[in-house]
């Protein structure tokens, strides 16, 4: 027991220090009123500067960001003005393709309707010839002194067909 009396007998010593050094403390500031001004007064002070270090940080910080929008803003600004003019020869390249493209089927057009009035005039011609040669050739188209028809005074309403000959007879 006597160790438990003596535990306690230390404990209550250890608290009377404390409290003795809290009292020092505040008899301190309590005594010496100037010591107590000018401590409130350093605090003040850094509490201010503090707060005014905080906002200062805050104004360089949204300053920044600001700064940051405008660039990445411009960034942004000038790759579309870049992205726009590579459309845009994109779009000048794929016309003058198109132009292209329709130009020459325009001429392959033109140039296949020609060769089909070409051949269509020489179906003609030739269905022509043919019409002559055989006109020249038929047996119908001769009379008996080997003359062509159209020469023959009687002729059919039928191209080169030559009508009936008769003898002409005299009614009185």
């Amino acid at each position: 027991m006597a160790r438990a009396a003596q535990a306690k007998e230390q404990e209550t010593l250890e608290k009377a220090k404390r409290q003795a050094q809290r009292s020092k403390r505040v008899a301190g500031f309590i005594i010496d009123p100037k010591k107590l001004a000018e401590t409130k007064r350093q605090r003040e002070r850094e509490a201010l500067e503090k707060i005014a270090g905080e906002k200062a940080e805050k104004l360089a910080k949204e300053a920044s960001e600001m700064e940051a929008k405008k660039h990445e803003k411009a960034m942004r600004a000038e790759k579309a003005g870049v992205a726009e003019k590579l459309a845009l020869e994109r779009l000048r390249e794929r016309k003058a393709e198109e132009r292209r493209k329709a130009q020459a089927m325009e001429q392959e057009a033109a140039l296949q309707r020609e060769a089909e009035l070409r051949h269509e005039e020489e179906q003609r011609q030739a269905k022509a010839e043919q019409r002559r040669l055989r006109k020249e050739t038929s047996f119908f188209s001769r009379t008996d002194d080997g003359h062509a028809l159209s020469e023959a005074k009687h002729t059919s309403s039928l191209v080169g067909l030559q009508g009936p000959q008769l003898p002409s007879v005299r009614l009185s």
